[in-house]
This record gives C-alpha cells, sequence and structure tokens, in this order.
C-alpha cells in the first residue's frame, strides 16, 4: 500500500512540475525581453515557481520516508 501511493505522490509531483518548468522557462525568456515589472507575468513566475518548488519537496519527501 505505501508502494502505491509513493509512486502515485510522485507521479503527480512530476505532473505538476514539469509543466511548471517549461512555463517558469517561457515566463522568464518575456521578463528578459520586456523587463515590465508590473506585468501579471512576474506574479505568474512567482506563482509557479512557488508550485515547482512544492512539487520538489513532495517528490524528496516521498523519497525520503520510503523504505
Amino acid at each position: 500500500m505505501k508502494g502505491s501511493l509513493f509512486s502515485f505522490n510522485v507521479f503527480v509531483a512530476v505532473l505538476v512540475l514539469l509543466p511548471s518548468v517549461v512555463l517558469l522557462y517561457h515566463f522568464s525568456a518575456e521578463i528578459n525581453e520586456v523587463c515590465d515589472m508590473s506585468s501579471n507575468v512576474v506574479l505568474y513566475t512567482i506563482v509557479l515557481s512557488c508550485v515547482a518548488l512544492l512539487s520538489l519537496m513532495t517528490i524528496l519527501k516521498e523519497l525520503l520516508s520510503f523504505e
């Protein structure tokens, strides 16, 4: 049971992490071009960074607690 829960959590975390990284890359390129800090792009980037960080933390937590 613990093994299936582990793989499910990691699967979901990776599913969330991959689009976040792709979008972060896209938005960072936009920020470099525009350099307009008042746009929503900065907010999206911050939110995506937090989501990506949470996903990484979930993966690490599952890996460390999995025995």
